[in-house]
């Protein structure tokens, strides 16, 4: 195998199937009144859920800092790694990625391709899976980040929150803003687009409806592929994510796999309680 690593951020909802050792997850910050706590490290997603529903705490989030992933990456080619694929969640929604590119720069003796992924939680995660995949089959450092920046605009996550209020709060609304003021009784099914920002695709009344159209939109989306990954990320949703594998299976006849998680806390914090997310990726 070649001695390759990944790293990703913590806002990449990386299935547990995929924690390996030549993985690294570098943690966001979760900032509790005045408080860091590493990302899934120091602090869970129910923590997180527990303290928004009672409304005990003010959450923020803080990204990585340049001199951070600087240090990081010292310590992984440390441990023998030369070349080292980076997978992060969108730019339009974070400066993770400027981060990392500008933290690696840094770095000597060592080969470093980022990705951005344009993509958040379980959608930037499948990159990450393809990522190791691709290791795993023994692909050079060239082609591995080749295919991955040629993937990402193939890929695609939808999602849906129980309230706008989290992603208003917190500054993540990106392009649903128009769509918060003139249906308020109605919920948007959310993207993100082309320029890795928040948007609607859809609009529904109701979680259920609005996880039938997700599914009407990936069966469509991916229809052609010989063979696709899917994964589902929920915060408290657990009944919905039983009937949605249930409708993978019987929808997709090119699935190759499909994993399931909860999101990191410091996506919750954006999002809130009752989010479903589902994302598709092409496995040629």
């Amino acid at each position: 195998m070649n001695k390759i690593a990944v790293v990703v951020d913590s806002g990449i909802d990386l299935p547990e199937e995929y924690k390996r050792e030549n993985v690294f997850i570098l943690p966001l910050k979760v900032i509790k009144d005045g408080i860091i706590f590493l990302d899934g490290v120091t602090i869970t997603p129910n923590q997180v859920v527990e303290e928004l529903e009672l409304g005990k705490a003010d959450f923020k989030t803080s990204l990585v800092t340049p001199n951070e992933v600087e240090e990081y990456l010292e310590k992984v080619k440390g441990q023998g790694y030369r070349q080292v694929v980076m997978v992060t969640i969108s730019s339009g929604l974070s400066g993770t990625y400027s981060a990392f590119c500008s933290g690696a720069a840094n770095v000597e003796g060592i080969e470093v391709g980022v990705i951005d992924t344009l993509s958040i939680g379980v959608g930037a995660g499948l990159h990450a899976v393809e990522a190791i995949d691709l290791i795993e089959k023994g692909k050079s450092f060239t082609e591995i980040v080749s295919t991955l920046q040629a993937n990402v605009g193939k890929s695609k996550v939808y999602f849906l929150v129980g309230s706008l209020d989290y992603l208003i709060r917190g500054g993540r609304i990106g392009k649903v803003t128009g769509f918060v003021g003139q249906v308020l009784s109605l919920k948007p099914v959310i993207t993100c687009d082309f320029e890795g920002i928040y948007s609607t695709v859809a609009k529904v009344r109701s979680h259920l409806q609005g996880i039938n159209k997700i599914l009407d939109l990936l069966e469509n989306e991916f229809k052609n592929y010989s063979q696709i990954d899917v994964a589902i990320a929920n915060c408290k949703r657990d009944e919905e994510v039983k009937y949605i594998n249930g409708e993978i299976y019987k929808r997709f006849g090119n699935l190759r796999t499909v994993f399931n998680g909860v999101i990191s806390p410091a996506l919750t914090v954006h999002t809130g309680p009752d989010l479903i997310g589902i994302t598709a990726y092409p496995k040629e």
